[in-house]
């Protein structure tokens, strides 16, 4: 399987989230692309680093202490979220 996990990010708040979840042997059989080729371009490089912080705090928060009281540090109210479509592969 590959899993994938994004998030977009805007004034250091989580403001949209993907899980992506594919077989890696249906891709290969119908000869598609794989859900980690498409191409990407970075608009915000400078910012990569505070990201990957602040990412790495809301995983350590809610990860160890489940502490819903601190979602709003991270979290905006309105997040768009997109949950994986699950289907049936054979």
């Amino acid at each position: 399987m590959i899993v994938v996990d994004l998030v977009r990010l805007e004034q250091g708040l989580l403001v949209e989230h993907w899980d992506a979840v594919e077989p890696v042997f249906f891709q290969k059989q119908l000869r598609q692309e794989y859900i980690t080729d498409a191409a990407t371009q970075i608009s915000d490089e400078h910012l990569t680093e505070v990201n990957k912080n602040t990412i790495a705090d809301f995983h350590a928060t809610f990860s160890a202490t489940k502490d819903l009281d601190k979602v709003h540090e991270f979290v905006v109210d309105n997040i768009l979220l997109h949950p994986p479509a699950f289907k049936k592969w054979n």
